[in-house]
């Protein structure tokens, strides 16, 4: 299934083109997993000059299945980390501090869509797009999900980057040209994606949110 959208930055015209993957089969822990891809196209040239990852954890379906979150989670490594850090596996829910924190008016939507990747070729950077993206995710899966998590990660750091194994688009990407001191590359990218909307939490320093429930003065403007 395929989902598109048209946005308009400083006379440059992309397109988010999105696919859905998910196992067919209820009640296998994948099937609660939906994975989002988005391809980012450049609609002049028809190039792709930007991707993301994201996951919808059906998390409210599961529970009815019957099915055993933590094996839902269990199921994909990047989704399990994050888990471990947001989800009360005993009781069945999200953290309680969390819960306060990002659902303004009680016991919210129990889906949770975590935007694991988002990448940009170096010469269509600083111009929005991200921005962009993030909002259409948000705007179109708000109604879907409760919480919006990411963990943000400086992919120039990843161990595939470093071994030198990268593929095209890895290479096209320029990774030796970004920041190589971890510290500040870390600090850019949180500031970053604040300046896109999303939200921190003290008790949980290596994770950022957005939460539809709770105003955001960035994400809610009806133009670009």
């Amino acid at each position: 299934m395929n989902g598109i959208s048209f946005k308009e930055n400083d006379e440059l015209y992309v397109m988010f083109k999105y696919s859905f993957e998910s196992s067919p089969i209820s009640g296998d822990p994948l099937y609660y997993i939906r994975t989002m891809k988005v391809e980012i196209i450049d609609t002049e040239t028809n190039e792709i000059v930007g991707k993301a990852e994201l996951k919808l954890l059906l998390i409210s379906a599961a529970i009815n299945d019957g099915v055993d979150l933590f094996a839902v989670f269990d199921s994909d490594s990047y989704v399990s980390r994050i888990g471990d850090q947001i989800f009360d596996y005993e009781e069945q829910e999200l953290k309680r501090d969390l819960q306060k924190q990002f659902w303004e008016y009680g016991i919210g939507n129990v889906d949770i869509c975590i935007l694991e990747r988002l990448t940009i070729l170096p010469q269509y950077r600083g111009r929005g797009i991200a921005l962009q993206l993030i909002r259409d995710n948000y705007r179109q899966l708000s109604n879907s999900c409760g919480l919006f998590v990411m963990q943000p990660y400086p992919l120039q750091f990843e161990s595939v980057v470093k071994m030198d194994q990268v593929d095209v688009w890895g290479k096209q990407m320029e990774y030796d040209k970004m920041e190589q001191d971890e510290k500040k590359a870390f600090s850019q990218l949180k500031r970053f994606y604040k300046s896109c909307g999303f939200l921190t939490d003290k008790g949980y320093p290596d994770l950022m949110f957005l939460a539809p429930s709770k105003r955001n003065d960035i994400l809610d403007k009806t133009d670009f």
